[in-house]
């Protein structure tokens, strides 16, 4: 039997009791630096599932090189076309992660209504003192209803 290694894809909606209105759709996976087919596959199925946003816990290339990188937009092109791409990097990313997203610093945050999330790096094992302190500071002055931390 070939093995495949773990691919965790989680398309979850949340959303107030009795709202009128559509839940909110997003998915959650992570290290798919390695079975490209099976990358796409998830990639399609969180474009058909409709995600708004996708958070990614890191790895998403194997070695950092920039012909990682091609295959991996080519892999998520669409659906970085048509949802919120929200990654931490991982331990293979390298350093061409950070210019791939336009991040300035390895964390950071975006809210979705009442969806509060925060991005960290974990690649220094948070013994940052700046990224535990801009985390204690953003989530007690987070006002949304939902808050989820992805690193």
């Amino acid at each position: 039997m070939k093995r495949l290694g773990l691919v965790f894809l989680l398309l979850c909606g949340c959303g107030p009791k009795n709202a009128p209105a559509l839940p909110y759709a997003f998915a959650v996976y992570g290290d798919c630096r390695r079975f490209h087919k099976v990358h796409a596959d998830l990639c399609e199925q969180m474009v058909l599932g409709g995600a708004r946003f996708v958070l990614v816990s890191g790895d998403l290339v194997n070695h950092g090189e920039e012909s990682d990188w091609v295959r991996f937009r080519e892999i998520t092109k669409d659906l970085r076309s048509r949802a919120a791409y929200l990654p931490a990097m991982g331990d293979h990313d390298g350093k061409l992660f950070a210019r791939e997203f336009g991040l300035e610093k390895l964390y950071y945050d975006r809210v979705f209504d009442d969806i509060h999330v925060f991005v960290l790096d974990s690649t220094g094992r948070f013994r940052e003192a700046d990224q535990l302190a801009w985390l204690e500071e953003r989530a007690a002055a987070s006002r949304s209803l939902h808050k989820f931390a992805v690193f």
